[in-house]
């Protein structure tokens, strides 16, 4: 995580998005540091983003920057995090509202990276039901 220069990182998504159709719906989840790239992917993506999944990943503080966003947001939030804590989740709800943009916070009783089958804090009951809503979500802003 620490070896990943943001600019680069940019520089690979932003390639990305331009190689996928003028039409394209954009789509992004991910976990942890993935997880915070899945909010910078939605806010780059522009009007083709449509949805966006963040398992426990750091949410954009910047409000210039979450002006930029056009897609709903469901945050995965496990209230046992030390790093992605009630503070960071609290600032990231009340600058979306400031915003009136659209997040979702679904909180569990568990630590970080409980979606992570390798992981020993892996809550089997909470990561299906963090798939399947995730899922649903995105389901439900599928563009036709």
């Amino acid at each position: 995580m620490q070896s990943v220069k943001s600019e680069r990182a940019e520089n690979i998504i932003k390639g990305i998005l331009k190689y996928a159709r003028n039409d394209a719906n954009i789509y992004t989840t991910g976990w942890c540091f993935d997880g915070g790239w899945s909010l910078q992917t939605s806010l780059l993506a522009g009007d083709k983003s449509k949805a966006c999944v963040v398992y426990y990943g750091m949410p954009e503080k910047n409000l210039e920057n979450l002006k930029n966003l056009k897609s709903p947001v469901y945050f995965v939030w496990p209230m046992q995090d030390k790093w992605i804590n009630k503070e960071v989740v609290s600032k990231f709800e009340n600058n979306m509202k400031t915003l009136n943009k659209s997040l979702l916070v679904k909180s569990f009783d568990a630590d970080h990276a409980f979606a992570n089958p390798s992981n020993p804090k892996f809550n089997k009951e909470f990561f299906a039901l963090a798939f399947i809503e995730a899922m649903d979500f995105i389901k439900a802003n599928i563009k036709k």
